[in-house]
């Protein structure tokens, strides 16, 4: 049951007794208690409408505080860090309780010496020790600089001892001073040895001089064929590079790992819907399991009957592709087509109106085995609306700005495309 603080309900009490309802009326009106409906009517016949007022003392510190408040807390502590409650307080000037700054450093995650609020002697035990509970502690110190050893007094005894170890260890220094002025004499010997041994060495240098010629045409030779070697494995690796292209870097770039990444939020579609009379859709999706993970660009393709259509998606891009040679991508195609193409734009092109610089490939279909689609940079073509440029400027492969995966209709081309496709890929690299 409630209990009864406000002076609204004690005058409704009172106003039901007044009415002539019994004291078990009023509690189940109320609801409240019998001993309580009593008590106030007790009350209000010996004092009236005064006695319904709420006369609890009146705390004018707050029971809580307020952010700002919490703040100047803080501030005063980093300020002094070792202070009494009550110095905080007037250092902060704000009314509040010893209880309520000691409650809210608490909170705050400052640790306290003890409960007590207030002191009149400024006294370490009561001090606030500015020190997170959270925070790092500080290495301690150790055992041989926190203690001292406590003085003992000497006696006439230990004095005399002192002495004579003293003379002992002068003796033992004379021994080790002879000791060392003998070592630096033979030290001495033996560098006067040396010179003469160099100054022979010196002359039967001069007769291998002939020997160590021979050994370094030797030596140049066999590095010429290393060189031969190593140049044959790089020609290898690079798959035989044209000279006409320039030289390319061998180690790979990956461009897209769609096994590895968190969403493809930044792919966008770009279908013959931005033209009137289109009808195609297409999207990417991770295809996230227990054991693997796979973009796959899923198209529907509606193209007009003479073939105009197309479905992709896009990303923008940023890529110096200048130093590489191929795209390769490892895919796997479903559905009812195998013919896609890679679109490329640059230098920030990226409308209807510019350039799209474009590759087909073809990939079998299969519910096995992925296959790696090799493009060779060289060979993107500027198009426009699906028809080559023939005199069109080349692809820019340092400043590539949009990427894109697209299924066409085949509008200008003896291959004619409809319906539902999917093409599945882990990974786009560059090498």
């Amino acid at each position: 049951m409630p209990q009864i603080f406000n002076p609204q309900m004690r005058g409704r009490i009172v106003g039901l007794w007044q009415g002539g309802k019994t004291v078990p009326e009023i509690a189940a009106a109320i609801p409240c208690s019998e001993p309580t409906v009593r008590r106030w009517i007790k009350k209000y016949s010996a004092g009236g409408d005064v006695a319904l007022l709420d006369h609890r003392r009146n705390n004018t510190a707050p029971r809580k505080t307020t952010a700002e408040q919490d703040g100047a807390l803080i501030a005063a502590i980093i300020d002094k860090p070792l202070s009494t409650i009550q110095e905080i307080i007037n250092a902060t000037n704000i009314n509040i309780s010893p209880r309520t700054v000691r409650r809210r450093l608490i909170a705050a995650g400052y640790r306290l010496s003890k409960k007590k609020y207030v002191t009149s002697k400024r006294r370490r035990s009561n001090h606030v020790t500015v020190k997170k509970i959270k925070s790092a502690k500080e290495p301690k110190k150790s055992e041989s600089t926190e203690k001292t050893e406590p003085v003992k007094e000497v006696t006439e005894a230990e004095t005399t001892e002192a002495v004579e170890s003293t003379e002992e260890t002068t003796e033992t220094f004379k021994i080790e001073e002879a000791k060392v002025i003998e070592e630096a004499q033979r030290t001495e010997n033996v560098e006067s040895i040396e010179e003469v041994e160099g100054t022979e060495a010196i002359e039967s240098t001069e007769e291998t001089t002939d020997a160590f010629k021979i050994e370094e045409a030797k030596s140049t030779g066999e590095a010429q064929r290393t060189e031969n070697t190593e140049s044959t494995e790089v020609v290898k690796r690079t798959e035989k590079i044209e000279s006409t292209e320039g030289l390319y870097f061998c180690r790979d770039q990956i461009l897209f790992d769609f096994t590895t990444l968190q969403n493809v939020d930044d792919w966008y579609e770009m279908s013959d819907t931005v033209r009137t009379e289109g009808k195609s859709k297409a999207i990417l999706v991770l295809q996230t399991t227990e054991l693997f993970q796979l973009a796959v660009f899923f198209t529907l393709l509606n193209p007009q009957p003479n073939g105009a259509g197309f479905a992709g998606v896009r990303t923008l891009t940023n890529l110096d592709l200048s130093q590489f040679k191929d795209i390769e991508i490892t895919c796997r195609a479903k559905g009812q087509n195998e013919h896609y193409k890679i679109v490329l734009k640059h230098r920030g092109q990226n409308s209807h109106e510019d350039f799209s610089y474009e590759q087909f490939f073809t990939i079998p279909i299969s519910d096995t085995e992925f296959s790696k689609i090799i493009l060779p940079l060289k060979d993107f073509k500027p198009y426009y609306r699906g028809r080559e440029i023939t005199d069109g400027e080349p692809l820019d492969t340092a400043n590539i700005t949009m990427f894109e995966f697209q299924i066409y209709g085949g509008v200008y081309l003896p291959i004619k495309q409809r319906g539902v496709s999917a093409l599945e890929i882990k990974m786009v690299k560059v090498s």
